[in-house]
């Protein structure tokens, strides 16, 4: 429980000055969530536009250019360039997603707070308390997720979208420097 929901904790159920600071941390821990719900999207979106540039800047460099040496080269640092801005886009959004379910947590504690007196709802706590733990799944049930159980989240789609593009990145880039240090050598 963090320092504030304790705090608020400590006012008493009947003190309406406990209430308040409930609903007034509610209401910044709602802001939180909306935040990072909106930080998540904008992140799966540019750093999306940004593989798709990559991705497309290789089909071009591949088709446009005619001097081995000089393709060879844009090849190699396009997509070493690119597997960069997927790792770093998978890396992001896992800890936007980490953030994002925190305050998700941090909301439940209160209101659970707020609602003292009655009944605690299990089932709608424990789905957001599993969520909170496969908020960021690890590479092998991220990938189960997405190709055998297709039980898989938005997330976890951008997640494997971008883990894709670094390994196919990644791959173009060591195809494109050993036929750049062949060619370096004729």
């Amino acid at each position: 429980m963090s320092d504030s929901v304790r705090a608020a904790a400590d006012c008493e159920a009947g003190d309406d000055s406990g209430a308040k600071a409930i609903l007034h941390l509610l209401d910044i821990v709602s802001r939180q969530i909306a935040h990072h719900h909106d930080a998540l999207w904008q992140e799966e979106k540019h750093y999306t536009w940004w593989v798709y540039i990559v991705f497309a800047a290789l089909l071009a460099i591949f088709l446009q250019v005619k001097d081995p040496l000089a393709m060879y080269s844009l090849l190699c640092a396009v997509s070493a360039f690119g597997m960069i801005v997927s790792l770093v886009g998978y890396a992001v959004i896992r800890k936007e997603g980490e953030h994002f379910w925190k305050a998700m947590g941090k909301r439940n504690e209160l209101m659970d707070l707020l609602r003292k007196d009655e009944p605690k709802l299990p089932s709608v706590w424990g789905l957001y308390i599993n969520r909170m733990k496969d908020a960021n799944k690890s590479l092998i049930d991220l990938l189960r997720s997405v190709l055998i159980s297709r039980d898989a989240g938005i997330r976890d789609y951008f997640q494997f979208v971008f883990i894709v593009c670094a390994i196919c990145a990644g791959i173009i880039s060591l195809f494109s420097l050993r036929a750049l240090i062949r060619v370096a050598l004729q």
